[in-house]
């Protein structure tokens, strides 16, 4: 009985922990994670080296421009970074592939380090990867 009261609980848990990260990020970066956004939470994307738990946020600015972002959390929930720019939000994640929009100029995100890319290309864009400096990840905790 205690085995199926678990399985029943960790969707809860998992919507929990990814409820969470959102407010983190609308409480402390409020510019580029506005409240009014549309948040999908990726958990668990596992490199053979690390962990990483993954915001993706589709908001429209101030100027009617849509804006697409990515931050990348460690498997502690500090965040590490951001993507942004993105012209299109991911779709799923499976084990640790990020995957985006069917494209034949880049459609995923590989995590096989201990730390996010550097650089990620989708859609024949490049992306840079925008640490988050040790000040501000103290502020997002």
């Amino acid at each position: 009985m205690k085995f199926v009261v678990l399985i029943l609980l960790l969707p809860l848990y998992v919507f929990a922990k990814g409820t969470h990260l959102n407010d983190l990020l609308m409480s402390n970066y409020q510019s580029e994670f506005p409240r009014d956004g549309e948040y999908k939470n990726f958990l668990n994307v596992c490199s053979p080296k690390s962990c990483f738990n993954i915001v993706s946020v589709y908001y429209v600015t101030s100027t009617m421009k849509g804006m697409r972002r990515l931050a990348v959390f460690n498997s502690n929930n500090t965040l590490l970074g951001f993507y942004s720019g993105l012209d299109e939000s991911p779709v799923k994640a499976v084990e640790n592939i990020l995957y985006f929009p069917k494209s034949e100029y880049g459609d995923k995100v590989e995590f096989i380090l201990a730390q996010p890319p550097k650089t990620i290309w989708l859609d024949g864009q490049v992306y840079n990867f925008e640490k988050v400096d040790s000040l501000q990840r103290q502020i997002a905790q």
